[in-house]
């Protein structure tokens, strides 16, 4: 198969023979090759654009003919049209159309004058073959260190009051957030923020931590005796600490107090966040709750439960 450059080197050759030799009257044989598909035809036309005009071949702005336009017609001429090929590109986020000659995506971009950085990337690879509504895809990757001053939240420091209701809370101090300055390698795709680096890090201000009292006063209401299951469901959910239960009696928000009869030096107190849907059990602790009782594999377990009063 011949390429581009094959056929544009016959073609000056073609032109150099026609130039040197004696130019004779048509008309003339000629063979007009248009994208790959030939035409014999005869014609009395002078030059190249005669004959083109004669055939109302149409050319698009960036199609290419050879021998050029001026070359004049002779006996058993080769006149060759090469179509441009229109494609794609989306340069960091920019997308145009173009119509081009170059044979390959590394041609095409040496002859649009695109010029790839240290990071930038191409796909397809420049020694990929341009084809008809090629899509070619640069993704440009920059670099930026700045500096900048940031937040820091304080931290939340508990501390005991048995006076005070289970699991209630009173803030004693409330904190205030720090300050530090940050060294940054920002990473930018295509203009949009990638990812980044902190290089250095310097607190400027220190945070003023949360101080809270959690309420450990434990008063009994409720009594029950019965089965306890657990569960750990596959699906994502958000707890804190694991200790946590579904019941069947209890409302949302209500801390239980729950006894491993079998070992009754087993002993958890968990928060009812959820109902309960297996009645044959009384709760249902989360997993994390369940093996502080009783290895997992047993599965069911006789617990006692007492409701720790809120008031």
């Amino acid at each position: 198969m011949f390429t581009r450059l094959t056929i544009l080197l016959a073609s000056l050759f073609a032109v150099i023979g026609i130039l040197s030799g004696p130019q004779a009257s048509g008309p003339f044989d000629v063979v007009i090759s248009d994208a790959g598909l030939e035409f014999h035809v005869t014609t009395s036309a002078e030059t190249v654009k005669d004959l083109l005009e004669e055939q109302r071949v149409t050319l698009a702005p960036s199609d290419a003919v050879f021998p050029l336009f001026d070359s004049p017609i002779h006996a058993g001429a080769q006149v060759t049209i090469l179509r441009a090929i229109s494609i794609i590109l989306d340069d960091g986020g920019r997308i145009s159309s173009f119509s081009t000659q170059a044979a390959r995506v590394g041609d095409f971009l040496i002859e649009q004058g695109i010029t790839l950085g240290e990071n930038d990337s191409v796909s397809p690879r420049a020694d990929t073959e341009v084809i008809p509504d090629l899509e070619i895809s640069i993704t440009r990757i920059t670099e930026k260190e700045i500096t900048r001053r940031v937040s820091t939240p304080p931290k939340t420091i508990y501390r005991d009051n048995s006076s005070l209701a289970y699991g209630k809370t009173n803030l004693i101090t409330k904190g205030q957030p720090g300050k530090k300055e940050e060294e940054v390698l920002v990473v930018y795709k295509n203009r949009e923020v990638d990812h980044e680096h902190i290089l250095h890090s310097e607190i400027i201000k220190p945070p003023e931590p949360n101080i809270v009292e959690w309420g450990t006063k434990i008063e009994i209401g409720r009594i029950q005796e019965g089965r306890a299951s657990w569960y750990c469901p596959s699906y994502s959910v958000k707890i804190k600490t694991g200790m946590t239960t579904a019941s069947r009696d209890y409302p949302k928000g209500t801390f239980l107090r729950v006894t491993n009869l079998h070992d009754k030096s087993k002993t958890v107190i968990v928060e009812v966040t959820d109902w309960v849907a297996n009645p044959d059990v009384i709760i249902d602790l989360w997993c994390t709750a369940f093996k502080k009782l009783a290895p997992l594999e047993i599965g069911i377990i006789w617990v006692r439960v007492e409701e720790i009063l809120s008031d």
